[in-house]
């Protein structure tokens, strides 16, 4: 038998030290350089394009930034608290995303994400030098502290929320658009009555902003402080304007003019389909009305049109605008590769939102 010398023991010893080191070195390289960004999951991804976490868009991403990037999938319907709760057990995605800018700033204050001062200067070369031609953004992104916590870019001010009718509807009845709450009942009670959506008809439908919507025609806060038209404080709950808005809702519910159920179709499926389906004619939407294409691709003869603010009882209150701002970015506390985080959100910043937006040629 073949002796094993001292000198072949050591060097087998030498290589597995070796081989060992470098094992170690390429695990830890692989989690250290991965970069996680969570994303909201709208249920909006085609099967033939594969998953929100593995497709066309993300593989090009990567090819782009040469960055090793993971997306992390969580519902739109509770992201908020699916956040918080992987960031309370540690396991939160490197990039975080969010539309309010007061979850970032209680986030911030509770030290759960981290300042990006140095992080902009340092590897965000073209979102620093926007920060600095713009103090509003940078107002808007500093928090308790003084220091920059977040990261956004501007829309421009627009729309965010409209009531679309059948027109189609209307011309059959021979009736007008409704200008008011009292009016956007009769004609409700109207298409019910006559069954326009067949035996189905629902009247009015709700999406996306469900009870939101019939707050927002009163201009009426339901669930915190606000200043009102003389400067005084008071909270929504409480107000005449909120008062009202119930008594609207109550209405349309006792008319048997909105889903009966409405309460337990908590991802808004249900009416949903009905809109799409032709069987509603008062839709409280998004203005960017994605749910209208839908409509038109089942009954292409389908008239649509937005209504000018209705009036209630506290006079014309204009639809709810967008600040003006996108989404709000803030990286997690634990996050192991901050110099790869801020490269594919100046990339994205600068040039890739484009792609990303309106897609490739062809």
């Amino acid at each position: 038998m073949k002796k094993i010398t001292f000198r072949t023991l050591s060097m087998v010893l030498v290589l597995s030290v070796l081989l060992t080191g470098m094992m170690l070195s390429v695990a830890s390289a692989d989690v250290s350089d991965e970069v996680t960004i969570a994303v909201m999951d709208k249920g909006r991804c085609a099967e033939t394009e594969g998953t929100m976490e593995n497709n066309r868009w993300t593989q090009y991403m990567k090819e782009q930034t040469g960055l090793n990037l993971r997306w992390v999938s969580l519902p739109r319907n509770g992201f908020r608290d699916s956040i918080g709760e992987l960031v309370a057990l540690g396991d939160a995605p490197d990039i975080i995303i969010e539309f309010d800018q007061t979850f970032f700033a209680n986030m911030a204050a509770e030290g759960l994400i981290i300042p990006l001062d140095e992080a902009i200067e340092s590897y965000a070369p073209n979102y620093a030098t926007f920060l600095k031609e713009n103090d509003d953004i940078k107002n808007a992104t500093t928090f308790y502290d003084g220091k920059v916590y977040a990261m956004t870019s501007f829309s421009g001010t627009k729309l965010s929320e409209v009531i679309w009718i059948r027109q189609d509807w209307l011309d059959d009845m021979g009736l007008e658009a409704p200008t008011n709450t009292d009016e956007l009942i009769q004609v409700a009670k109207a298409f019910k009555e006559a069954n326009l959506g067949g035996e189905n008809t629902v009247p009015i439908v709700l999406n996306s902003w469900q009870l939101g919507g019939v707050y927002g025609l009163f201009q009426a806060e339901s669930d915190g402080w606000y200043v009102d038209e003389n400067g005084k404080v008071e909270f929504g709950p409480l107000t005449n304007r909120f008062e009202g808005a119930v008594r609207f809702l109550k209405t349309l519910y006792d008319e048997g003019l909105i889903m009966r159920d409405y309460p337990t179709d908590t991802d808004l499926t249900l009416q949903k389909q009905l809109w799409i389906n032709g069987n509603a004619g008062i839709l409280l939407d998004y203005w960017y009305g994605t749910l209208n294409n839908d409509l038109l691709t089942n009954n292409p003869d389908a008239g649509i049109r937005p209504l000018p603010p209705i009036e209630t009882e506290f006079g014309e209150n204009s639809y709810i605008q967008s600040s003006g701002l996108n989404y709000f970015v803030a990286i997690n506390k634990d996050c192991k590769n901050v110099e790869g985080a801020m490269k594919f959100l100046d990339w994205m910043f600068s040039t890739g939102w484009e792609v990303m937006s309106y897609g490739l040629e062809g």
